[in-house]
């Protein structure tokens, strides 16, 4: 766990997930809001608690993609769809690869892409990317660098 990532550091974890909010907000993608009502919701279907970073980006990207992911699976209900998804074509593809548990596959391309966040009780998790035909997935050292390159 990286320093200042862990959910019970000396910020309340609601005053982290503000901060991703704004910079997020200042990014320009936000595109969908959705309420903090529907995000916990999705938490108690999933049964763990998402980290702040993906609870802002949710709370700006929900119902719509940002313009740099049309065409991309990644607002809040696709989330199980997508992580179906990546497990068929892990399968599909009998890789040796394995997701780790539990996790959040937060994006899905034309069936071929995917892009996850294990669940490991940090604020502002590691990224993966997994193509179709790759061996080993690509990394982000944190979501918000994921998204601030939505911009690019």
């Amino acid at each position: 766990m990286r320093d200042g990532d862990s959910m019970k550091g000396n910020q309340p974890l609601s005053s982290l997930e503000e901060e991703y909010l704004q910079t997020f907000r200042l990014l320009g993608i936000a595109s969908g809001p959705a309420k903090v009502d529907r995000i916990n919701a999705l938490e108690n279907v999933l049964g763990f608690r998402l980290p702040a970073a993906y609870r802002a980006y949710l709370r700006v990207c929900r119902t719509h993609p940002p313009s740099a992911l049309i065409g991309s699976s990644c607002t809040i209900d696709c989330i199980q769809f997508n992580y179906q998804g990546l497990k068929e074509l892990l399968e599909e593809d009998e890789t040796n690869f394995e997701l780790p548990q539990p996790c959040v596959v937060f994006l899905m391309h034309q069936g071929y892409q995917f892009n996850y966040f294990p669940i490991d009780g940090t604020n502002d998790p590691v990224v993966f990317s997994f193509c179709e035909g790759d061996e080993l997935p690509r990394e982000w050292s944190k979501f918000s660098d994921w998204v601030r390159e939505l911009r690019h």
